[in-house]
């Protein structure tokens, strides 16, 4: 269809009603892409009294199929591109529209009670192509799932007012044993030699004559549109028919190669209804969502029983997945056949940036093909689109010729954002080169509030997203100050699509009904709501952005020393969540003084990024003149064109330009910390002049003169720690400043538990005692493994009750003395049975084996503290024996290398075996 224009707005509006006898609707048709085989020699040639006008005889399909409330086992052909279900004729032979490029007369027009039960993938004025048109019938398959292929070979649109546009057509009608599934699918079409023309043709089923709303489903696209975008309706042709065209340039009176070839393979289902069928066929949410301004953030669906029967307590599904994860779920408990429903999810908040596949999907029923929908969502910091936008556009809108206006989506900014760019998906009509568009921002009563410069429409603009930089007033005078700035509000923004008496539809949009409330506009005199009629969502997007900048240093000392040509820097560091770039909006630096000397300076960041939470310096001046002694009251300031908040972006300061130096020290943690925890020294230097930091312990110099501001020595007791500034602060000779002085206090290391670090050695179910030192003020827990505490664990003795025999016990104890310091020891116990000295003595290891996994080969460490013989073994998982690899002594340390190339992909162990009976066992993954 071509551009539904604005503001005379028309739109084919989609009717759901499915009747007992004709069971097919335009839900459950499909427009897909597919691959066309021809027949070649395979079944019949259907034979015809001639090429041009003329009905076959009966024909079988080979099974029995379904349509209109009837069994049909034959079918008619007519020769003018549909066949008729049945053993009788259509009305006549010549049954088409009344001309080349109208849609009157024809197929669905006839109410003659012999057109009906008709099948029509090309109904148009049609005859032979060349000596090789044939019709043709195959069926395929094999019983209950079988295939009748009806085929049109080389036949050619006949009509020559307009001229013929192709030599030769192709196409195919499918009919599907058990399911009644219906295809057309098209075929190599050749262009003829002629210039490209708009002719009409019928595509589509027809049920019974009369009630033809209900007995009718119809294949509808402008001949401008790719056959992808054709569209389905319940019902007869009220604006375009199944409109065509050759690709070759037109002789001026059309828009010459803008009418495409149909795609081979393209195919056009019709499926019949289920006895309980709910369909799922659109996804209503924000395609583009900006985090957090864009938020709160609704998801819906529609979703339409197109079944027999009314559905009865069932529910729909929605599960995100991608860069965000989250499902939820709705019951119905009534679902009526026929009109849609809004599935609302309620608003759900996206946390991180990425692409969501948001999947939304019904429980099983009759038919689960058209259970679910998939939408891409993109999260970003700045895009707003209420459009999916890798989703094909299909359909265009405008305005009519000598009309202007705008096309506007309503949008929300939660905080503080800029609108600096609005966007449209520019469609690939041809008509759209050499006209003028800009983006604009209004109010919430329709006025022009900040738009974008004029710009024309190239032919590489065609098909593809251009965005607009808004930046100008209203009146198209550049913004000095900076783009609209939205604070916790609504605000519309699109294009503005200017007149000039040329009918151009430059806004590409896709699908949407019904249409959301308060969310697309038109203004063509006045800001308007889409009718309810208008079911489409435009592909339109806005883009807000923001910087929040705050000054966090100024390299100006207080006192500083007299100087004329002062160098004047300021830290910045971005508080928002997106990049400042200033090659996209340059950053404004001003620093101004008042006192002994008067003066502004200004400088202009055009390149440069700070990412979020990052900083960058950059110098103001190296000009600034402080070069008298006194009080200076200094201002500096950071503005972009995006900036959102300005608070943080101002400093107002007094300095004083004297000659005495001076440092302060500092210590982190306070000065009286648990031993074990790190602390640092910091020099905060008070001075203009160079500087190295002497430090010093207990007044005795640590070390050589540093530049490092920062000292972590380590301390005992009662020491004291202190820096020596080491400056030329306004003289041409070195001299020294000293700082305040630190005692540290620091507590000692944790004592061992019975005076002992070492691993402890005890025999199994045997008890025994273990002490800490004990000192006024510490309180005491202790913990084992491998055995139970007899009695209090918090004192500073404990008696332990030790199991089973076992070589990684211990015990541990939390110290924690009278100034909250916590320290832990822990010791290693060794538990053993009588056996288990022996086995201590001559004790049998094994190490990590690597590779691991392994493609063949292995390296096993063994470790034995005596000699003794030992067997290394390969065994499945399940203990199974597979491969000896090794047997002999082994004493000490020793590296076994072998190969497991000969075993599968799998999960293995190592066994290894002593002649005393020890055994040890490790995992092992084989990975060819």
């Amino acid at each position: 269809m071509k551009g539904l224009l604005l503001p005379l707005i028309a739109a084919i509006c989609v009717s759901i009603t499915v009747k007992a006898q004709l069971n097919y609707s335009s839900f459950l048709s499909e427009n897909i892409a597919g691959t066309y085989a021809d027949l070649d020699t395979n079944g019949t040639v259907i034979a015809t009294a001639n090429k041009d006008d003329a009905t076959s005889a009966a024909q079988n399909i080979g099974f029995t199929f379904d349509f209109n409330g009837q069994s049909f086992t034959q079918f008619r052909l007519n020769t003018n591109g549909f066949i008729k279900l049945g053993t009788t004729a259509p009305s006549t032979n010549a049954l088409f529209f009344g001309g080349g490029a109208v849609y009157t007369g024809g197929v669905f027009n006839s109410t003659n009670s012999s057109d009906q039960n008709l099948l029509v993938p090309f109904n148009h004025d049609l005859e032979a192509g060349g000596s090789s048109c044939e019709y043709r019938v195959h069926t395929s398959g094999v019983s209950g799932s079988r295939v009748c292929t009806i085929q049109y070979k080389n036949v050619k649109d006949k009509t020559t007012s307009p001229l013929n546009q192709f030599d030769s057509i192709n196409f195919q009608i499918k009919l599907y044993e058990s399911t009644n599934i219906i295809e057309f699918i098209l075929g190599n079409w050749y262009a003829s030699s002629d210039s490209s023309r708009f002719k009409s043709a019928a595509c589509g089923i027809k049920g019974s004559t009369g009630a033809t709303t209900n007995q009718l489903v119809v294949v509808t696209k402008g001949s401008t549109q790719i056959y992808s975008d054709a569209t389905f309706i319940n019902g007869n042709y009220t604006g375009n028919a199944f409109n065509f065209g050759n690709g070759n340039v037109g002789n001026g009176t059309g828009p010459g190669g803008s009418r495409p070839m149909p795609d081979v393979g393209r195919t056009y289902r019709f499926t019949p209804a289920f006895v309980l069928d709910v369909a799922i066929d659109l996804a209503i949410c924000q395609g583009e969502l900006a985090i957090p301004w864009g938020l709160p953030h609704d998801y819906k669906a529609r979703l339409t029983n197109v079944g027999i029967n009314q559905a009865t307590g069932f529910w729909v599904y929605m599960d995100i997945t991608g860069a965000n994860t989250y499902k939820d779920s709705v019951f119905y408990n009534v679902l009526s056949v026929g009109a849609p429903q809004i599935v609302n999810f309620g608003a759900y908040a996206p946390i991180n940036l990425g692409v969501n596949d948001i999947h939304i999907y019904a429980q099983p029923d009759s038919n689960n093909a058209n259970n679910s929908i998939h939408y891409r969502q993109e999260v970003s910091r700045d895009k707003y689109s209420h459009v999916d936008t890798s989703i094909a556009s299909s359909g265009i809108v405008g305005y009519n010729a000598g009309a202007g206006g705008m096309i506007l989506h309503r949008y929300h900014v939660t905080g503080k954002r800029r609108i600096v760019e609005t966007g449209m998906l520019v469609s690939d009509e041809p008509a759209n080169i050499g006209q003028t568009v800009y983006g604009v921002v209004t109010n919430s009563t329709g006025t022009l509030v900040a738009r974008s410069a004029d710009y024309v429409i190239q032919s590489a603009d065609l098909g593809t997203w251009k965005n607009f930089r808004i930046d100008r007033h209203a009146n198209n005078v550049m913004d000095t100050i900076r783009s609209p700035l939205i604070s916790n509000a609504d605000f519309y923004a699109g294009v503005y699509l200017t007149g000039g008496g040329v009918r151009y539809t430059a806004v590409a949009h896709e699908a949407e009904s019904p249409l959301r409330a308060n969310t697309f506009y038109y203004h063509g005199g006045a800001l308007t709501a889409y009718p309810a009629t208008l079911e489409y969502r435009s592909y339109l997007r806005a883009v807000a952005r923001g910087n929040s900048l705050k000054m966090e240093n100024i390299t100006l000392n207080d006192p500083s020393c007299p100087d004329s040509v002062k160098t004047i820097q300021v830290t910045l560091t971005n508080k928002d969540t997106i990049a400042a770039d200033f090659s996209v909006y340059p950053l404004e630096l001003m620093v101004s003084s008042t006192g002994p000397v008067n003066q502004t300076m200004r400088n202009t960041i055009n390149s440069g990024v700070i990412l979020p939470d990052s900083s960058a310096t950059f110098t103001i001046t190296n000009n600034f003149n402080i070069g008298q002694q006194g009080i200076y009251n200094i201002e500096i300031s950071a503005l972009t064109e995006i900036e959102i908040d300005t608070m943080d972006n101002f400093k107002n300061y007094n300095i004083n330009v004297v000659v005495t130096p001076g440092v302060t020290l500092t210590v982190t943690p306070d000065s009286v910390i648990c031993n074990g925890t790190p602390f640092t020294f910091v020099a905060i230097p008070y001075t203009a002049g160079s500087i190295l930091y002497q430090w010093n312990i207990n007044d005795v110099n640590s070390g050589s003169p540093t530049t490092d501001s920062s000292f972590t020595p380590t301390l005992n007791w009662g020491d004291t720690v202190s820096v020596d500034l080491i400056t030329d602060h306004c003289t041409t000779s070195v001299f020294t400043v000293s700082s305040n002085e630190i005692m540290m206090k620091l507590n000692p290391k944790p004592t061992p538990i019975s005076g002992k670090f070492a691993n402890d050695t005890v025999v199994q179910f045997t008890n025994k005692n273990y002490a800490a030192a004990l000192k006024p003020g510490s309180q005491y827990l202790w913990s084992v493994n491998g055995g139970v505490i007899a009695g209090d664990s918090t004192k500073s003795a404990v008696s332990v009750n030790w199991d089973t025999a076992n070589v990684n016990g211990s015990i541990s104890l939390i110290e924690t003395d009278a100034q909250n310091c916590s320290r832990f020891n822990t010791r290693k116990v060794i538990i053993i049975n009588i056996t288990g000295i022996e086995k201590v003595i001559n004790s049998l290891g094994l190490g990590e084996i690597f590779p691991n996994p392994t493609g063949g080969n292995l390296s096993i460490p063994l470790y034995s503290n005596g000699t003794q013989k030992i067997e290394v073994h390969l065994l499945d998982i399940t203990g199974k024996r597979l491969e000896q690899l090794y047997t002999g002594d082994l004493s000490g340390k020793q590296n076994l290398q072998v190969n497991l190339e000969s075993h599968q992909n799998g999960l293995y162990l190592v066994e290894v075996k002593s002649e005393s009976g020890q055994r040890e066992l490790k995992k092992v993954s084989i990975l060819h």
